[in-house]
């Protein structure tokens, strides 16, 4: 006979329990279930995430940033509050949304970030010293550092994804920003400090959700969060089976119980 875990799932009015349930979810196995931004991976590749690869050597790969201090991704919709004549309720017209994204890396002898981000172009051959406006003094792959957005570099839109985990290697989210234009750069230098640093602004088409596994491969050992659930008492079956390299996904066919089943 299934046991019941001592602390319940309030998914509904009808099983709400302050004191003997959590909300929505069970929160015993927090800890190691919640993204962390030691967790988190991005890289930048291609335009368009449909394009790239995980191969080395071609221009649609991608490449970790490393050394990244923050990153700030945010989407807003233009929305409009209409009124008919004659009626004193509102209804919403909405716009295309628009994204804007933002960077902070710590400068360290190797690629800046503005050479970093333009890790396809140069894969691609281009000699950013031959511009009209060039961005570096060397050709490409024997420069290490990138300036001068004024350059034709910049016209040449690129991509970034972002793959966040859990310390149990399920995989929380994964997105990817497409066409992304660089639209600031900054650099700022403080007498005392521990760090000079980078930070890059820009705007991007859209973004969207991204399936690692097809151009990128996570550890599939460790500890896994099955074994880490069996020493809490949690039942296996409360989530879906773990895979490094898919996004899980929630059952609410349940809504109108508050039972977290064992199922050993």
């Amino acid at each position: 006979m299934a046991e019941s875990y001592p602390i319940s799932v309030t998914k509904n009015l009808r099983t709400w329990s302050f004191q003997r349930a959590s909300v929505e979810r069970p929160t015993d196995n927090a800890t190691y279930e919640a993204a962390h931004p030691d967790d988190t991976l991005i890289l930048v590749g291609p335009a368009r995430r449909s394009v790239a690869r995980a191969e080395r050597g071609s221009p649609l790969t991608l490449m970790a940033l490393g050394m990244c201090q923050a990153l700030q991704v945010s989407t807003q919709v233009p929305v409009t509050p209409v009124q008919a004549i004659g009626s004193g309720r509102s209804f919403f017209l909405r716009g295309k949304s628009q994204s804007s994204w933002s960077l902070q890396r710590c400068l360290i002898n190797g690629r800046n970030m503005l050479r970093a981000l333009y890790h396809n172009a140069m894969e691609a051959g281009i000699r950013p010293n031959e511009f009209d406006d060039p961005a570096s003094i060397d050709d490409g792959p024997r420069s290490q550092f990138f300036i001068n957005l004024d350059s034709e570099l910049y016209h040449i839109p690129i991509g970034l994804a972002v793959v966040i985990r859990s310390k149990s290697f399920s995989l929380v989210a994964s997105l990817y920003l497409e066409l992304c234009i660089i639209n600031s750069y900054s650099m700022g230098i403080q007498a005392g400090g521990n760090m000079i640093a980078e930070s890059v602004t820009g705007l991007c088409d859209r973004i969207l959700p991204f399936q690692p596994s097809d151009t990128l491969r996570g550890p599939r050992d460790g500890v896994r969060r099955n074994t880490m659930d069996a020493v809490l008492g949690l039942a296996p079956n409360v989530f879906v089976p773990e895979n490094p390299s898919t996004l899980g996904s929630f059952d609410d066919s349940g809504m109108l119980s508050g039972v977290v089943p064992m199922g050993f």
